[in-house]
């Protein structure tokens, strides 16, 4: 590692699950965060929503009355997981990809949908607590689809300094279906734009990719501690409705393949 870079916490702004998965990776992911599952629609929109929804504090997020199933054009890459159900806020325009394993918009799914909100606020409120203990923090964003400008990379970095006093925040903004591969800016800058003329791969959500190598050079100052690996707090209702749908799921696929055996 070559002129290391020293950060109190690392966040990921989402756009796509792989920043959370390169920092759980690299032992840079202290806790779970708001972000680190979902996704939007366009980078301007995108920049915009993650920057309002930080300032005031999480207002209107994945409310039950306001997800849809998402659009087929956005739910993509396909799921492996077959209890997956995604779901789009139709108000702020954001996907939540693998947040739900049971469909929520069935029998069942309020109570279901009430142990992810419940985790939700866990997470909203974890995060506040860290940036006020944080002085610099190292925030990672992805445009997959619809790469952005400097400027929407500048505009959403200046708000993010706005957001609490004395903490700086070095901005890391990942575009991806760019017409040119290149880097603008630095950490050292404070505003570190990077574009690629491909698409995400299955490989950027593993270490070795070379599209997230600026992480060989960040480490964690220590001063904020790790959260305790998070458990899935189900409701008594979340649990019921969850082992009767795995259960009908299984005992389908059993005898599907029974058929196919004969």
């Amino acid at each position: 590692m070559f002129n290391v870079k020293e950060y109190d916490f690392c966040l990921s702004l989402g756009g796509s699950c792989a920043s959370a998965m390169q920092m759980k990776q690299r032992g840079l992911r202290l806790a779970s965060m708001p972000f680190d599952w979902v996704r939007g629609r366009g980078n301007v929109k995108y920049a915009d929503v993650v920057a309002t929804l930080l300032e005031n504090h999480f207002k209107g997020w994945c409310k039950f009355e306001t997800l849809v199933p998402i659009p087929p054009e956005l739910d993509r890459p396909k799921s492996t997981d077959p209890l997956e159900v995604r779901a789009w806020d139709k108000e702020l325009e954001i996907g939540f990809y693998h947040d739900f394993r049971f469909n929520i918009f069935g029998e069942g799914g309020r109570a279901y949908y009430d142990g992810v909100a419940a985790r939700y606020r866990r997470r909203i409120e974890r995060l506040y607590e860290m940036l006020g203990k944080a002085s610099k923090v190292l925030a990672v964003v992805v445009f997959p689809d619809e790469p952005a400008s400097e400027e929407v990379a500048r505009r959403l970095k200046a708000r993010l300094d706005a957001l609490v006093p004395g903490v700086s925040f070095t901005l890391v903004a990942l575009n991806f279906n760019a017409p040119e591969t290149k880097d603008v800016g630095s950490l050292d800058s404070g505003l570190f734009v990077r574009y690629f003329a491909r698409d995400q791969h299955a490989y950027d959500y593993m270490r070795t990719t070379i599209a997230w190598d600026f992480f060989e050079d960040v480490k964690l100052s220590g001063k904020i501690a790790a959260a305790k690996d998070e458990k899935r707090n189900a409701t008594k209702g979340m649990t019921f409705w969850y082992r009767i749908h795995r259960k009908l799921f299984l005992h389908c696929k059993k005898v599907l393949e029974r058929s196919n055996a004969k």
